[in-house]
């Protein structure tokens, strides 16, 4: 797959209907998603549209009033899903957002909030449950965060630390690779130099049945 808008027409294809994702800013991959993905019936975004006082230097992480207005475009974006009882918004954080949702209960789990390895590692592990087995969860930015501050979008990003202040430099990818080690999983990268750090996607299909 050459990027993340390649899932979209796998989604449809399969016949899903229900997903949920995590990190939404203004809206700008659910409304790709939303537009190849005519089967769907229930799409939860999650994002706490606020900025945070604990420790997380991100781009994303910006004032007040911007986060108003990013959560007030994603809402115009996806007026028509809304309307149509489609989309359903939960302003809040992604660890409190999990609770509400039913184990097993969702095709589709997209992650893209936090990108330090704390952040990424507990919603990874808040939502995997909520996908049904044979779904797919996946998930933004399967990069480390020496290769974020080396481009020119990240220079003023450090994805190694941690809310709490630790430091861990694998970043998005090495909580990924850490919990699909933990699970027995395997991952699929989106991408055409999947091997390398890019900005691309990481894909997970939940197994149908126990492994023994």
């Amino acid at each position: 797959m050459p990027n993340r808008n390649a899932i979209h027409p796998i989604l449809e294809e399969l016949g899903f209907t229900t997903g949920i994702e995590v990190g939404v800013q203004k809206g700008r991959n659910a409304l790709v998603t939303l537009r190849n993905w005519h089967s769907c019936t229930s799409y939860k975004l999650v994002d706490m549209w606020a900025s945070t006082t604990e420790v997380y230097n991100d781009t994303a992480n910006i004032g007040a009033r911007a986060q108003l207005a990013n959560y007030r475009h994603a809402q115009s974006q996806l007026q028509h899903w809304t309307k149509r009882n489609v989309t359903e918004f939960y302003r809040m954080k992604s660890v409190d957002a999990a609770p509400k949702f039913k184990d097993g209960a969702f095709d589709y789990v997209y992650i893209d909030a936090r990108h330090d390895y704390c952040g990424v590692m507990e919603d990874l592990r808040a939502y995997w449950p909520k996908v049904r087995p044979g779904g797919i969860f996946a998930g933004h930015d399967f990069v480390d965060a020496a290769w974020v501050s080396s481009q020119k979008w990240g220079a003023n990003q450090d994805w190694s630390i941690c809310a709490d202040g630790s430091k861990e430099p694998r970043a998005v990818k090495g909580a990924v690779e850490d919990f699909a080690k933990e699970q027995g999983l395997a991952i699929t990268v989106t991408g055409s130099a999947a091997v390398l750090n890019s900005s691309e996607s990481w894909l997970i299909q939940k197994p149908t049945r126990l492994r023994f």
